[in-house]
C-alpha cells in the first residue's frame, strides 16, 4: 500500500517488518512524520466509522428512532481558520440540544475545498423530527457559510471524507485535528475510545476495558494499572540510493 510518497511493505515473516521507502531529499524526521499522518488517517476511520455504527447501533437497542443530519461549516473569504472553531460550533449546539433534553451523538471530520482552505462535515444523531438551528443564522458558527441536509447514508458520507485525508493530510493547517466525537451515552463514548486506541492494544485488552496513555510508560490499564508497552520497534536508516528506509518491526 502506498500514500504520501512512501512505499510500504508488510512481510511474511513472524515478525511482521514494515518497510517505508522516501525519497531521497526528505529527512528522517520527515519520513517519521508522513509515518504519523498514515497512522493518523487510519485512526481517523476507524473512530469515525465506529462511532457512527455505534450510535445507530444503540437507537436500534433502545427502540429510538433517529436521524443523521449532515452539516457543512465552511470558512468566509477572509476569514481566519483557528484550531478551536469547530469545538466552539459543537459547543454550541450541545448546549442547545441540552436545554431542550435531546440526547445526541456526533462525528466530524476537517477537509480542504480545492482552493487548500478547511471546512468541516458534522454528522449528527438526533431523534426523527429534530431540526438543528442553522449554523450560521444561530451565531453557533460565525466564520462563514453552513449547510444542513439528511444523510440517508450517514457511514457512507463519513467514510467519503475520510478517505480524502489521505491526500490532504500533509496540507492541513498546523494544528488541526483531523476528526472528533462525542455523545451523551456512554456506550458510544465507549466505542469511540475503544477505536482510538492502537490495533495492537485493541487486541491484546478486553472489550469492556479502557486505557490511558502515559508519557514515556506506555498504555495503562485504568481500573488495574496494567501497563501495555508498544511490541513494535523504529528503525532508520538509508539504501545505496539514498532513500530513507523506516523499518518497523514487531518483537517477538
Amino acid at each position: 500500500m502506498s500514500s504520501g510518497g512512501l512505499v510500504g511493505q508488510v512481510t511474511s515473516r513472524p515478525q511482521c517488518s514494515r518497510t517505508a521507502r522516501t525519497m531521497p531529499t526528505m529527512s528522517m524526521t520527515g519520513a517519521l512524520r508522513q509515518l504519523n499522518q498514515q497512522r493518523r488517517m487510519r485512526r481517523m476511520r476507524r473512530v469515525v466509522i465506529r462511532t457512527a455504527d455505534a450510535a445507530r447501533e444503540v437507537a436500534e437497542l433502545g427502540g429510538f428512532r433517529v436521524q443523521a443530519l449532515l452539516v457543512t461549516l465552511t470558512y468566509a473569504d477572509g476569514a481566519l481558520w483557528r484550531s478551536r472553531d469547530v469545538a466552539q460550533y459543537i459547543h454550541r449546539t450541545r448546549k442547545w440540544l441540552n436545554r431542550r433534553a435531546i440526547r445526541a451523538s456526533y462525528q466530524w471530520v476537517i477537509e480542504l475545498t480545492k482552493r487548500g482552505r478547511p471546512h468541516y462535515h458534522v454528522l449528527w444523531w438526533v431523534p426523527v423530527d429534530t431540526r438543528l438551528p442553522m449554523p450560521d443564522r444561530s451565531g453557533h458558527w460565525e466564520h462563514g457559510l453552513s449547510r444542513i441536509e439528511a444523510a440517508y447514508k450517514p457511514v457512507g458520507y463519513l467514510v467519503k471524507y475520510a478517505t480524502k485525508g489521505d491526500i490532504e493530510a500533509g496540507q492541513m493547517p498546523r494544528g488541526a485535528r483531523l476528526f472528533g466525537a462525542g455523545s451523551s451515552d456512554e456506550a458510544i463514548r465507549h466505542a469511540r475510545h475503544r477505536a482510538g486506541l492502537p490495533a495492537w492494544l485493541h487486541d491484546a485488552t478486553g472489550d469492556d476495558v479502557k486505557v490511558s496513555r502515559v508519557r514515556r510508560v506506555g498504555w495503562t490499564e485504568r481500573e488495574t494499572g496494567l501497563i501495555h508497552s508498544s511490541p513494535f520497534s523504529v528503525e532508520f536508516t538509508k539504501d545505496d540510493w539514498g532513500f530513507v528506509l523506516v523499518v518497523v518491526t514487531k518483537r517477538d
